[in-house]
């Protein structure tokens, strides 16, 4: 110690805040920050207070200065002591106030550390279980949509097996019916001609009598014969082109029936891959949304 330090008093020392104690030790790093600056900046402090006040003493008279040195020299140097010893016993305190700081300070980081390892370790757990569960789900989802898309196939081969077995069932009676026209058809023309063979027997037998009349008789009945032939065939194309488009109409209708059927399966496959798309890509958000 300095001779300039020996003329500090306590109340020249009370006043200085770095021999406080250590100001707090949270975790908000405030105290730890304001105890580095009393370690850094205490012996220079030091220095320049006893330097101003060895300046300030200069100002004093040197009659008086010497006066109260002589009058109290024991006193001046029993003071210095007791201030050298209080001074060490801070900076002892002060050490050993730090080291326990610190002490503290690691436990507590040891502390932190060992709990952020459980928290990571129960949130990794926490994710696997959650991905176990997604895929299992997912898995789940798979196979309902399959069972599904096999109840579509299989509907749509059994709507278009008995849609052939309609077809084929028409398609024989369209025929059958075109026979039995063709076989009226014939037994008409057959009559027609047998009851003309007729009427030219008797024709002939009165021919001799009724010549002119015959060929006029003739000549009236062969033109209603072939109007009547010609309406009769009118007729029956009428008939028969009726049937036709009435046939034409309901095979339109039962076509049109099939592709409702056949789109709105369609419609339910899309809907049931698009819901599978979306839950699917849920689960991967919110998997990676827990990492």
């Amino acid at each position: 110690m300095s001779v300039l330090n020996m003329r500090l008093s306590a109340a020249d020392l009370a006043p200085n805040p770095f021999y406080f104690q250590n100001i707090g030790r949270g975790t908000t790093g405030l105290g730890e920050q304001c105890n580095e600056m009393i370690n850094k900046d205490r012996d220079a402090w030091i220095k320049t207070y006893i330097d101003e006040k060895d300046k300030q003493m200069r100002w004093r008279k040197k009659e008086e200065m010497d006066r109260k040195e002589r009058a109290k020299p024991q006193q001046h140097v029993s003071r210095a002591l007791d201030r050298e010893r209080q001074a060490r016993l801070k900076r002892e305190e002060v050490e050993r106030e730090k080291a326990e700081t610190i002490l503290l300070r690691d436990r507590q980081k040891a502390a932190k550390e060992e709990y952020e390892e459980k928290r990571r370790q129960k949130l990794k757990e926490e994710v696997e279980r959650q991905r176990e569960f997604l895929q299992e789900e997912a898995a789940w989802e798979e196979r309902i949509v399959e069972a599904r898309l096999q109840n579509l196939r299989e509907i749509r081969h059994m709507s278009k097996v008995r849609a052939e077995k309609e077809l084929q069932a028409r398609e024989v009676k369209r025929k059958q019916d075109i026979e039995k026209e063709r076989k009226k058809l014939a037994k008409l023309s057959q009559q027609h001609a047998k009851a003309k063979e007729e009427e030219l027997h008797y024709k002939q037998e009165v021919i001799a009598v009724h010549k002119a009349e015959r060929l006029k008789k003739e000549q009236r009945e062969k033109e209603k014969a072939e109007k009547d032939k010609e309406a009769m065939a009118e007729a029956s194309i009428q008939t028969r082109a009726q049937n036709e488009k009435e046939k034409h109409q309901r095979l339109q209708s039962k076509l049109a029936e099939k592709k409702s059927l056949v789109e709105k399966l369609k419609q339910e496959r899309e809907r049931a891959l698009q819901t599978v798309k979306e839950q699917r890509a849920a689960a991967l958000a919110q998997i990676r949304a827990s990492k």
